[in-house]
């Protein structure tokens, strides 16, 4: 094994090895040839990412989450929208109940609540549950989403996953349980931040910068377009459509570089967000939809989603 290869073996006896592609904060990620993506080595111990998620996502790491998306909710729910109105398309008319996989403070289920669907939502930490039942009256478990909980939920005709797959250490397993509560023919929709994307490699090379989307402390896995269709694959789906996030990188290429001046961070995020309104306002949404799955099938934009079918011929 070269210096630029690392081989490491998990808590269930597998051997993860790969070519080291990035490191920080004390970790180190790899191109594992075993899982088909790039992930963190080593993973965390199991107790301790649940301890994680459980207690210090919401009252520490990310203490302001929950108001900063009520702040920018009205701009949220145009991605809800977009990814409602996608699945209305890909499914019949009487197929609309919805599991929200990791479902945080319920302003999904919410809306798909709104929308005519039956929903239900998984999620591990308190205070974002106590937020969906209280103030959004959504239902959800509490707990972590795994094969019993899968066991235990109705069939659903799909599975969302809005930025869950980079946060667990065995991103296959997950699918694996979303696949075995989906009705026959059911679909995912899984959201993941779209790193080592080409618009980032650009700017490292360009600019100089380190690979800023790297933080072990809390993503664990990263993947683009082409591993997260390839694991899909695997676990028997068949990726259907794309959705992107505004490339948030064009602005840094265009000269707002706001890697370089954190100042501009939230200048730029306004502009994106007065971009999208502006589209709903002129009434071009469907136009919109379309530049966003456009971009998605390129395998840009700041995050991805994947619409994928569950294919029932699978043995997965």
């Amino acid at each position: 094994m070269s210096d630029a290869q690392r081989q490491w073996p998990d808590q269930a006896g597998r051997i993860h090895e790969g070519p080291l592609v990035a490191a920080g904060h004390g970790s180190e990620v790899i191109a594992c040839a075993g899982c088909g993506f790039r992930h963190v080595v080593p993973l965390p111990d199991e107790v301790e990412l649940q301890r994680f998620y459980t207690e210090s996502f919401y009252g520490g790491f990310h203490v302001d989450y929950i108001e900063r998306q009520r702040q920018d909710l009205p701009w949220w729910r145009l991605e809800f929208q977009a990814k409602i109105d996608l699945f209305e398309e890909l499914l019949p008319s009487d197929r609309r109940s919805l599991l929200d996989v990791g479902s945080g403070a319920g302003w999904f289920l919410h809306y798909g609540a709104e929308r005519g669907w039956q929903t239900l939502g998984v999620e591990p930490n308190e205070a974002a549950i106590l937020h969906a039942r209280d103030e959004l009256r959504q239902e959800v478990v509490a707990g972590f989403f795994t094969a019993d909980t899968a066991a235990a939920c109705e069939p659903v005709d799909v599975v969302h996953l809005h930025n869950v797959l980079e946060h667990v250490a065995d991103p296959a397993a997950v699918l694996a349980a979303a696949a075995a509560c989906l009705t026959e023919d059911g679909m995912v929709a899984v959201t993941v931040p779209n790193d080592f994307n080409p618009l980032q490699e650009a700017l490292v090379r360009l600019r100089g910068h380190e690979r800023w989307w790297v933080d072990p402390r809390e993503h664990l896995s990263y993947f683009d377009r082409g591993d997260l269709e390839s694991l899909l694959v695997r676990q028997g789906f068949s990726p259907e459509r794309h959705l992107a996030s505004f490339p948030l990188e064009l602005f840094a290429l265009m000269g707002d570089d706001y890697l370089a001046d954190s100042e501009l961070g939230p200048v730029i995020h306004r502009k994106r967000m007065a971009l999208e309104h502006a589209m709903h306002e002129a009434g071009c949404a469907d136009l919109l939809a379309s530049l966003y799955g456009k971009l998605g099938e390129l395998g840009l934009g700041r995050t991805l989603t994947v619409v994928a079918r569950l294919d029932p011929q699978s043995s997965s």
